[in-house]
C-alpha cells in the first residue's frame, strides 16, 4: 500500500514549492489519480461481497463496512485524493486573496491530517487577514 504514499508529492509541491508555475496541474494530477484509483478499488471494495452487516444507513454499518481490508483501502485513498485537492483550493485561493504562504503553510498539513479541520481553519483565516489588509489599507 507504498502506493498511497505517492500523493507525498503534491504535498510537498503545495508546502515548499506553492509558487511554482507546475505545482496547481502536478497537484491536481496527483489527486485525479487516486481518484481514478478509488474509482477502480470500488466496485470490489463496497460493491463486492461486504461482511454482513455493512451499510452506509448507520454508524455501526460503517463500522462493520471498514472491518474489511478493501473497504479501509478504498476509503484511505478517497481521503487521499479529496484532501489533496482541499488543500490544491485553500493554497489557490489563498494566493488570489493576497494571503502569505506562511500564514496558510501550517494549515496545509492540518488538512493532510486532519481534512475538514484544516479547511475551517482556512474558511476562519482568510476574513481575519482580508479585514486586517483592509484596516491597514485605510
Amino acid at each position: 500500500v507504498k502506493l498511497v504514499n505517492g500523493c507525498l508529492l503534491g504535498w510537498a509541491l503545495l508546502i515548499f514549492l506553492p509558487r511554482w508555475k507546475h505545482t496547481p496541474t502536478i497537484s491536481l494530477y496527483v489527486s485525479a489519480f487516486y481518484a481514478a484509483l478509488y474509482s477502480l478499488l470500488l466496485p470490489s471494495s463496497i460493491f463486492g461481497s461486504l461482511p454482513p452487516g455493512s451499510s452506509f444507513t448507520s454508524l455501526q454499518g460503517i463500522v462493520t463496512l471498514f472491518s474489511s481490508k478493501k473497504a479501509v483501502l478504498a476509503g484511505w485513498v478517497h481521503y487521499v485524493s479529496f484532501d489533496l485537492l482541499v488543500a490544491r483550493f485553500i493554497l489557490l485561493d489563498s494566493q488570489a486573496a493576497g494571503i502569505p504562504h506562511l500564514l496558510i503553510v501550517w494549515i496545509l498539513p492540518l488538512t493532510l491530517l486532519l481534512g475538514p479541520a484544516g479547511l475551517t481553519c482556512y474558511l476562519l483565516l482568510k476574513p481575519l487577514v482580508s479585514a486586517s489588509k483592509d484596516r491597514k489599507q485605510r
